[in-house]
């Protein structure tokens, strides 16, 4: 891991993930594979490559799409009916498939790293450094972002993080409850909207009927 006062040579760090993870793909894309191995394959151990940096630095925006990209490539693999990543990302009682987000999970780690330094749950330089730059009164929606030090730019990324969560966080806070409060703010699919006087939960539940093979599960999936 590479740090460094540049945003561009943290990057680099990031990239060496991507192209780690479009390497994988790469290698595992003619396998038979339905849709729901797909994902269960990218949650499983594509996707986990990424985990450890993000913990240690936050993940750019254009690294975090140049995987969503890479990740649905291998899910769809050419097809031009698509099932769009904001609810392919959403629980599956709301209608999605449980994939993960990169840029979400990332931010939710490299904040859930940092909020244990903060609390006195990490090691004590750590706890130090961050606490002569965050504070209550920096973190408040909007942000102040004024007067940071220009050798640690992560610490702007991780006060505009903090600012946009909701408060007060349960206790003892995790990475899922992060990310569980990341993803309510995304709307509810499309054909929901449409089709409001159906009982989506119940249609969501026989879907993913554990009676059901993955094959099954798939298909129907696909055709709601």
């Amino acid at each position: 891991v590479m740090f460094s006062s540049s945003l561009r040579d943290i990057r680099e760090n990031s990239e060496t993930v991507t192209n780690n993870i479009r390497q994988v793909l790469q290698g595992n894309r003619y396998r038979a594979l339905n849709l729901l191995q797909r994902v269960q394959f990218l949650n499983m151990y594509a996707l986990s490559k990424a985990w450890y940096l993000s913990q240690l630095l936050p993940m750019p925006q254009i690294i975090a799409q140049k995987i969503r990209s890479a990740t649905g490539w291998f899910i769809w693999q050419g097809h031009i009916l698509r099932i769009s990543r904001p609810q392919l990302i959403l629980p599956k009682i709301r209608g999605g498939l449980n994939l993960i987000d990169p840029g979400i999970k990332a931010n939710c780690l490299y904040l859930k790293k940092n909020l244990q330094h903060l609390t006195g749950q990490g090691d004590k330089y750590s706890e130090t450094f961050l606490k002569l730059w965050v504070d209550e009164n920096r973190i408040k929606n909007p942000p102040n972002l004024t007067n940071l030090p220009k050798c640690a730019p992560y610490i702007k990324i991780l006060i505009q993080s903090l600012s946009y969560l909701p408060h007060p966080m349960p206790e003892p806070l995790s990475t899922k409850i992060l990310y569980t409060s990341q993803l309510q703010q995304i709307p509810n699919p499309s054909i929901i909207q449409q089709c409001p006087n159906f009982n989506w939960k119940q249609i969501w539940r026989n879907i993913h009927n554990k009676a059901l093979t993955s094959t099954e599960i798939s298909l129907w999936y696909k055709v709601i």
